[in-house]
């Protein structure tokens, strides 16, 4: 399958995202990474959530799965299960298809696939210790033989279909976007069928919803906060988590929230600079 993201670009949000929903032979797939932050405040894929449904019939498997459970998992394969079932109707029998998890020691990495289709999902999560693995780390979802959905194409999707490699230099260009990066972190925190588990990304989503003001622009201006490497490593820091002063970024200018405005500058004082943050008063809080 290709993408219709440039491949150099990065989700820079420790939230959930659709990396893709996709049909592969008989089975319609729809993943959906989360992102974290590692201990030096780099990003890496903590978690991902899975979906298969076999078209034509009633039978579904949702599963998910994070980097300690793989990690527990490869230290005793024989015990524990490297995806936690979260609902399925295949134990009632007659199922077409069944699920197959194989673990690789060598690696570091589970392959999740339907037994009796073609398709994988590849897994390697990230050891913020070693650099070769941070470098490997991620999703590798191959299907010699997809069907593109209507929810497969950006920005639904953020891996698209093939007939569409412009989509996202469209998007950034209709939202007035500064950048591909910033594009993405928006169509992320509209995205309402996502169901964000971090309590910060399920803030921003809702501030973001209620915002009256030009919803691009306030992202477009606050998501240095937490896509510039110097300023997080500013924040994380001194304790402050960059979600959290992103969040306070959208309040500032979403709500004309005056005590968030004041937690944004001392939150950001003595970090890079960033559009979002006022300079002056918090009382003389202007509309976007």
């Amino acid at each position: 399958m290709s993408f219709s993201l440039p491949r150099n670009i990065n989700v820079k949000m420790p939230c959930k995202y659709q990396f893709s929903w996709i049909r592969c032979g008989a089975d319609e797939i729809k993943i959906m990474p989360g992102q974290e932050w590692d201990f030096k405040y780099r990003y890496f894929t903590n978690s991902l959530w899975v979906s298969v449904e076999r078209t034509g019939t009633p039978y579904y498997w949702k599963g998910r799965t994070e980097t300690k459970r793989v990690v527990k998992y490869l230290e005793d394969p024989t015990t524990r299960e490297a995806f936690n079932v979260k609902d399925t109707n295949m134990e009632k029998g007659g199922a077409p298809f069944w699920m197959k998890m194989i673990g690789n020691v060598d690696d570091g990495s589970i392959t999740l696939k339907s037994a009796n289709a073609s398709w994988k999902i590849i897994y390697r999560p990230s050891n913020e210790r070693n650099k070769d693995s941070r470098r490997a780390a991620g999703i590798e979802f191959i299907c010699p033989n997809a069907k593109f959905l209507e929810e497969s194409m950006y920005p639904y999707s953020l891996c698209g279909n093939e007939t569409h490699p412009l989509a996202i230099k469209d998007r950034k260009k209709e939202l007035g976007m500064s950048n591909f990066v910033t594009t993405a972190m928006y169509d992320i925190l509209v995205n309402k069928d996502i169901t964000q588990t971090n309590p910060y990304c399920k803030a921003a989503v809702s501030l973001l919803d209620a915002c009256p003001d030009n919803k691009a622009k306030v992202v477009n201006q606050c998501s240095k906060i937490v896509r510039n490497g110097k300023v997080i490593k500013c924040l994380g820091q001194f304790h402050y988590d960059p979600m959290n002063v992103f969040n306070d970024c959208l309040r500032t200018h979403c709500n004309r929230d005056t005590d968030a405005c004041e937690r944004l500058q001392v939150a950001m004082d003595g970090c890079p600079l960033v559009p979002g943050v006022p300079t002056g008063s918090c009382a003389k809080l202007q509309k976007y």
